[in-house]
């Protein structure tokens, strides 16, 4: 890579807008002193002065979207067993690698245009976002064994810099881009993350250093600037460059081929030390590249890289690589480096050094401390009991990961939030138990076309309401758990769409049984707990209708077929199902109004998808065609103008919004459009036309 260092030539000066009321020739006052949130003392404020008014008033980050009911009377999360092989467990766990790691945690603009309301507007591919697949499996950087030159001075950073670089995390999936900027002399320092989305600042007074995140919150109607502030006693390495780790203690260790300067330090620990799992050894492999300015005075890194081995996991474990775009001599104006009060509608305190100071843990020289005390809260939290110390390793060093990625994909400033589910510990291969669609285009099963023509359809674009929840018209029932040992979202989806059916017909409310598809649906397509087309399930239900849930209940696993020993429901024979129109808001719209709850086939796979906890669902990772996933369409609303979906999920009430997920409409996301189907009851075949 090409690094930029023109600005060793002549040092660049950055300053804010000319604030017209200062007098030509007069410099800007200071930045104001720190003001802590309100309420926490303040040492500089004189006796018996007042601390300020609080800001205005904003909803804490988090609080449930009003749009969707309040989580009420939670289950208990599913729960995994103890694997029964730990040792096949850390093999695929080594196997799996991120697909997209030079990707950000979540893609947020569309590759294509974005469409307006009601009208769909593919991505150029089908399947989302494509890119080549890197590999970052590279042990080490080769030297020139020919070099004879005696060792160079310690590398030093003795003047202000400016730093834009991309920091890569391949077992956690993702790129996250950062700019830092950094005063030497006082060693305040500020860096922006994903463009700006987020920043951070760090001020230092006397002994005390004050450390405030900025990030900004889309997940409402207007963007909200959220502060976290956070104070500590400062320590030398508060006042070093923020983006390279402790480099005394780093070795030269020769040149690479272009005469590159490398150098390294390994660290080791003893069992459970330096953030590792009990009973498992840890060491990292710290490696800088790096050139000097022509006077040798200046050092430009060029790439910073960590491996991490274990003694239960094996080599490269985990590991991350900074690499630095451009580096320059820069004097920061104070006022860049300073947060004022006014930039922030919310503010609140923080005891976590890592929410205010994210890229600290990926410049230390082991592992952060806080990855124990969190991972120690999660298995407390979820009941968890692993196999042996390996698998323990495993699940932690997983759990780092979605801790990473979650982090970095809440500071994009997307219009939604993720959080560490009961899913944070499991491999990609693990969490596929929760899915259960299996496609098969099969024409053989005879279905209706969707009654409403093209025209029809475009007529209705512009009429339909704004917004539609059948949850809010009794239409519902209660978010199920399809557990971890059954891929049964087929079953939940279309009885879902059934009881949604029969509340049309009769107004009441039946929740009906999802068990008696997975065990007797075999003769029709079902494949019990294992993969199943929607069509299966429609078909059982044409011919032999749906119990109650209360008389058959959910079992979590395929069981002898009990349906001659109970009664279906009355009515809950279908006469046929309806494909809708694909790729059409409009048409989905009309299926979800007029016949009721819809089913809809997405990828359910991505890991933005899976640690949803909030907000407005949209991210170009999750692929289009991928189709493995059933869920429920139950209404729809508006986010900034836009259609999202309202889907109802298999994952218990501990997942997302109360079970739930607001999915964007106009770019397709995860293929919501492209596979709707809804079953129609006897009584309502002439609505077909």
């Amino acid at each position: 890579r090409n690094v930029t260092t023109a600005g060793l030539l002549s040092t660049k000066i950055s300053v804010p807008p000319v604030n017209p009321t200062w007098p030509p020739g007069v410099e800007p006052p200071p930045p104001s002193p720190f003001v802590p949130p309100y309420g926490q003392p303040n040492p500089t404020w004189p006796p018996g002065v007042e601390p300020p008014p609080p800001p205005p008033f904003v909803p804490p980050y988090g609080q449930p979207n009003p749009t969707l009911p309040p989580h009420s009377n939670y289950s208990a999360p599913p729960s995994f067993p103890p694997v029964e092989d730990p040792g096949v467990l850390v093999q695929k766990f080594l196997d799996q690698l991120g697909e997209q790691p030079q990707l950000p945690p979540v893609v947020i603009d569309p590759v294509g245009p974005v469409g307006t309301d009601d009208n769909t507007v593919e991505e150029w591919s089908p399947n989302g976002v494509v890119w080549r697949r890197r590999q970052y499996k590279k042990r080490c950087m080769p030297l020139n064994t020919t070099e004879t030159t005696p060792p160079p001075p310690q590398p030093r950073f003795p003047r202000s810099l400016y730093i834009r670089a991309n920091l890569t995390v391949p077992r956690a999936d993702y790129t996250e881009p950062y700019e830092v900027r950094w005063d030497a002399e006082t060693g305040a320092a500020r860096i922006d993350y994903h463009g700006g989305t987020a920043s951070s600042y760090r001020q230092i007074v006397g002994d005390v250093v004050y450390r405030h995140m900025l990030v900004l919150d889309r997940t409402g109607e207007s963007n909200v600037r959220r502060c976290t502030d956070h104070q500590s006693r400062a320590s030398k390495a508060d006042r070093e460059l923020p983006a390279l780790p402790n480099l005394e203690v780093f070795s030269f260790a020769g040149r690479d081929v272009h005469g590159n300067e490398v150098w390294r330090h390994t660290a080791s620990g003893h069992s459970g030390e330096l953030g590792a799992a009990r009973g498992e050894q840890l060491t990292f492999r710290h490696e800088l590249l790096l050139k000097r300015s022509a006077d040798q005075y200046t050092t430009i890194p060029l790439r910073y890289s960590v491996r991490v081995d274990s003694s239960l996991l094996g080599p490269d474990c985990d590991g991350y690589i900074h690499q630095f775009d451009k580096v320059e001599i820069e004097h920061h104006h104070p006022s860049i480096l300073h947060l004022s009060h006014e930039a922030c509608d919310y503010r609140e305190w923080t005891e976590k050094m890592e929410t205010v100071e994210p890229l600290r843990e990926f410049t230390s020289l082991h592992r952060a401390q806080h990855h124990d005390v969190d991972f120690k809260r999660y298995m407390e939290t979820y009941t968890r009991l692993y196999a042996d110390d390996r698998e323990l390793a495993t699940r932690k060093n997983i759990f780092i990961q979605n801790s990473r990625f979650v982090a970095s994909a809440n500071r994009q400033g997307a219009s939604f939030e993720l959080e560490l589910n009961f899913l944070s510990d499991r491999l990609t291969e693990e969490r596929r138990v929760l899915l259960g669609v299996e496609p098969n285009f099969s024409t053989d099963s005879p279905c209706k076309p969707f009654p409403h023509s093209p025209s029809e359809i475009n007529a209705n674009r512009g009429r339909l309401s704004r917004t539609f929840d059948w949850r809010e018209l009794g239409a519902v029932t209660h978010v199920r758990i399809q557990g971890t040992t059954c891929m049964s979202c087929w079953a939940h989806a279309t009885v879902g769409a059934l009881e949604g059916a029969l509340f049309r017909v009769t107004n009441r409310l039946v929740p009906l049984s999802e068990q008696v598809l997975v065990d007797c649906a075999k003769p029709y397509g079902g494949n019990g707990c294992s993969g199943t087309w929607p069509t299966a399930a429609y078909e059982y239900m044409k011919a032999e209708g749906i119990p109650a849930l209360t008389d058959y209940k959910y079992e979590g696993k395929e069981q002898l077929c009990r349906a001659n020993s109970v009664r279906p429901v009355q009515r809950t024979h279908i006469s046929t199902h309806v494909n809708v129109t694909i790729n059409n808001i409009v048409a989905l719209k009309m299926a979800i109004s007029k016949y009721g709850p819809t089913v809809v086939i997405i990828d359910g796979e991505t890991l933005s998808f899976t640690s949803y906890k909030r907000g407005y669902y949209y991210d170009g990772r999750c692929r289009k065609g991928k189709f493995n996933h059933a869920v429920l369409a139950v209404g729809w609303t508006v986010h900034r103008e836009e259609t999202y979906f309202i889907l109802k999920n298999s994952w218990s009430e501990n997942w997302g919004e109360a079970g739930y997920v607001l999915m964007r409409a106009p770019t397709n996301t995860c293929g919501v459009l492209q596979q709707p189907t809804v079953p129609v009851l006897p009584q309502e075949t002439e609505l077909l036309g």
